[in-house]
């Protein structure tokens, strides 16, 4: 759990993202012994309006996935991949 007095980037580094993903045309069951996890450097992502938000108490769910996808996951995977999805009904996210 991250304080009111850290910064979300400063805590987190690795993502690894499993279960129905799809990044662009490529969709599949990530996190199996068949296909790693969708795998994300957090560290290379661009944080401030997430920490701002949180800092201001106004960091909402979908707040926090859209900067997160936008902000962290594009600048790691790049702009042209479209991000990525989940069209399954669960998936999960883990802080490596």
């Amino acid at each position: 759990m991250v304080s009111a007095h850290s910064r979300w980037g400063d805590a987190y580094g690795q993502f690894e993202i499993s279960g129905t993903v799809k990044t662009g045309d490529d969709e599949r069951e990530r996190g199996t012994r068949r296909a790693a996890p969708l795998r994300i450097d957090g560290s290379r992502g661009y944080w401030d309006a997430i920490n701002e938000l949180w800092l201001a108490g106004e960091l909402t769910d979908e707040e926090l996935e859209d900067h997160f996808v936008d902000d962290v996951i594009v600048s790691d995977i790049g702009e042209g991949t479209d991000g990525w999805e989940s069209p399954g009904a669960l998936y999960a996210v883990e802080v490596r």
